[in-house]
This record gives C-alpha cells, structure tokens and sequence, in this order.
C-alpha cells in the first residue's frame, strides 16, 4: 500500500528521505510546494504529479533540495485537463518522461522541452488534443516511441531531434493537423504506421536518406530540403514534360520567373544559361532517346 506525506518542510523532507530504506523510498510519496515526489532506489528523484489544480501552467521543478529531478514518472499528470502548458526549461538535469506522462492532457497546447531530455515514453503526450506547440527538435531523444504523440490532433509542425534514429509505430498516429515534418538523414527507421491517417501530412526530408524513401513508399507528398533532380524545373520531384514548358515559359517571359533553384534544375548542360537546348535535352530523356546529362539524378 503507498503511503502519502505531505512535509511542510523541505529540511525535514531531505532528512527523512536520507533515513528511510531504499524499499521504502519506491512506496512513499512527498509534497513540496504542490509537488508529488518519491525516489527511486538509486536515489533519482521522480516528478510524480501535482496537487495544485488551480495552475494550468506547470513548470517543471529543476531540484529538490539537493538533488536533481531526473524523471517525469509514470502517468504521472494523466488525463490532468486543468494543465494548459508545461516548461522543462528549469529541469537541466531532466533526463526521461515516462509513459503515459501526460496522455489525455486534453487542454495541453504548449510544451517547452530541453536539450537534457533522452527518452520520451510510450503514449507520453498521446491524446492530447490541443498540443500544437513542442520544440522536440531540442531534445536528444534517439527514438520517437510508440504512440509518443498520438492523437494530437491540434499539433501542426514538428522537428525530429538531430539525436533520433528510429521513429516507431503509431508515433504520429492521427495527427491530423500535422502539415511539416522535417525528419534528418540519421534517422534510419521509419515504422509503417508511424503516420497513419495523417491527412494533412508533408514530409521535409533529404535526398536518398529513409525519410525520403518512406514519403514516396507511403505517396506522403514530400519536399527536399537538399538538392534536386537536374531537370525537374517545377521542383514536384519528377521530370517530366511540364518541366519543358516551365523553360518554354521561362524563355518567353511567361508567368512567374524561375527562383535560383529551379534555375539550376533548368540548366541541364550546365553551361551557365538557360535555353532550348536544355529544354531539348529533357524531351530527349523523356522520349528514351540517347542524351548526355544526368537528368533525374539529384544534384546538391
């Protein structure tokens, strides 16, 4: 049976905590400032949830007395819907959130994370459904878990870590707002159903990385944040005859002028200009015909 004490001093709390036994440590619970904590048996202090429902913005302690709060436990705010917003910006020393942390914090819309964060658990932010702001990008998580952030229906942009390598099954799962994701070349796994029903979804990625690779595997529409294939002038991912028109129109001072991009795209001879001969040299290449240039290989 867990035993709850609230210690009105944080002096007493510490020397209670230096004299109980470490079995006792994972059953007992302390308040402090409107905090929940216990420890662990290697003596991690653990976030264990609040009983201040009158402030929907949570902040994060960075310590407790001496020690640093290293983990978000376990279900620890669950299905909290007084929580608006949540700051680890004073949790330097935070290292892991657990599952379920946060799942069905259904009026969570903010979360401010930081660069000591290294695991976020299975289902920690699932069902939140009005998160549409979190800088995961400053994170060194190195797998986005299973169902991490599924339906999170409100959530619109996200940037995978420079640390992840693997985003798992159902991480994204019905984030349907969710219009950008920029995944990295260092992630290397992709599971298929990382992004069901993700209606709205467009993958940032880079040439020939597995992002990439998954985005035309899955006909998720994609944009390449590095390079581009030497004739696609239009830029869709394709050579094909509407990159002739674009250098038609180009020439003819038609439309809107090409951007610095597409520009080198259209310069299939790689003299410098634009003109028909490129244009030649692309209907070439879509009639199979013999031709010189690398059209359709990416170029950086």
């Amino acid at each position: 049976m867990k035993i709850y004490r609230k210690i009105i001093s944080l002096a007493m709390a510490l020397t209670i905590a230096a004299t109980l036994s470490a079995h006792v440590f994972a059953d007992t619970y302390y308040v402090i400032d409107g905090y929940r904590y216990k420890l662990s048996n290697n003596d991690q202090v653990i976030l264990s949830g609040s009983e201040d429902s009158a402030n929907p913005n949570l902040v994060v302690p960075g310590k407790v007395g001496i020690r640093d709060v290293s983990v978000v436990g376990l279900f620890a705010f669950s299905s909290d819907e007084n929580i608006t917003s949540v700051s680890f910006e004073e949790a330097d020393n935070l290292v892991t959130i657990s599952a379920y942390a946060f799942s069905n914090c259904r009026n969570l819309s903010t979360v401010k994370l930081n660069s000591s964060i290294q695991n976020i658990g299975i289902g920690a932010f699932a069902g939140c459904w009005s998160l549409s702001e979190i800088d995961l990008e400053t994170t060194k998580v190195k797998t986005i878990n299973n169902s991490a952030f599924a339906n999170c229906s409100s959530l619109e942009e996200v940037v995978i870590p420079k640390t992840a390598t693997k985003i798992d099954v159902f991480a994204f799962e019905n984030c349907t707002s969710l219009s950008k994701i920029t995944i990295g070349s260092q992630v290397t796994e992709i599971a298929d159903t990382a992004f069901d029903n993700d209606t709205s979804l467009t993958i940032y990625c880079y040439p020939n990385t597995r992002a990439h690779l998954y985005a035309v595997e899955k006909n998720i529409p994609y944009v390449l944040l590095d390079g581009i294939k030497l004739g696609d002038v239009d830029k869709n991912s394709y050579v094909d005859i509407r990159d002739v028109t674009e250098i038609q129109k180009h020439l003819a001072e038609l439309g809107e002028p090409l951007d610095e991009l597409a520009l080198y795209a259209a310069d299939v001879n790689g003299d410098g200009e634009v003109d028909i001969t490129d244009a030649t040299a692309i209907q070439l290449f879509l009639a199979e015909l013999d031709f010189t240039y690398p059209i359709g290989e990416y170029i950086s």
